[in-house]
């Protein structure tokens, strides 16, 4: 009598996978610990999980990013998508040597904000092109005089995120710096906060949405509860 094959328990790698994963911190909001060479993982490990974390990662992103007008955006960046953008450059070259690995660390970790910090990607996309030029002039040249954010009738210039800006190039890095008070009106939805480009020709604004406001929120918190920001 023949009798069926046994059916194998499975090889427990997706759990092998999902500590991998949250050792790395790929989708660990509430870290803010600076990006390490050993976070990076393995060009295999990395294909395995990407499919299934990166639905996870785009909705941190939708959440951090701010749209002015049609043609510019405003992605702010925190530790989780400074971490997928680094295997992203990787992926894309399809090399994980050790050059490739510093080279994508030197372009990411300075995009992981600091304490009182927010750091964000400008990213000025196909459209009136000497005004697109212009912005993307401006920003590598001159941010704080082209960028700002606002919270009620506080106003804050956007600063250099690194200091390797290409002249007129249409991505830029920016940061801004924010005390805890400020970030205790970032949290606060009877203060109004938005972001603002100025070029000579146009001045585009745009309110920052709830969710916006509670992942930069989160940015500045660094895990405290915001009753710690008030001073005493």
């Amino acid at each position: 009598m023949r009798h069926p094959k046994p059916e194998l328990a499975p090889l427990p790698i997706t759990d092998l996978r999902d500590r991998r994963l949250d050792s790395a911190g790929l989708l660990d909001q509430k870290r803010h610990d600076p990006l390490r060479p050993k976070d990076v993982l393995p060009e295999a490990l990395y294909r395995l999980v990407r499919a299934r974390y990166l639905p996870q990662l785009l909705d941190i992103k939708r959440r951090r990013r701010v749209w002015l007008g049609a043609n510019i955006s405003v992605q702010f960046e925190n530790r989780s998508t400074a971490l997928y953008q680094l295997h992203e450059l990787l992926r894309a070259g399809g090399c994980w040597s050790t050059e490739s690995v510093h080279e994508a660390f030197g372009d990411c970790a300075p995009l992981v904000p600091g304490p009182g910090q927010l750091c964000a990607t400008v990213i000025v996309h196909a459209g009136p092109s000497d005004w697109s030029t212009t912005v993307a002039t401006n920003l590598s040249t001159t941010p704080g005089d082209t960028l700002f954010l606002s919270l009620g009738e506080h106003w804050f210039d956007a600063q250099p995120c690194r200091d390797d800006a290409v002249r007129g190039y249409p991505v830029q890095h920016v940061s801004f710096e924010l005390s805890d008070r400020d970030a205790v009106m970032l949290l606060d939805p009877r203060v109004s906060a938005k972001l603002a480009i100025a070029t000579p020709e146009r001045l585009i604004t745009s309110a920052l949405s709830p969710a916006t406001r509670v992942e930069l929120g989160q940015d500045l918190r660094r895990g405290r509860p915001t009753h710690e920001l008030l001073p005493r």
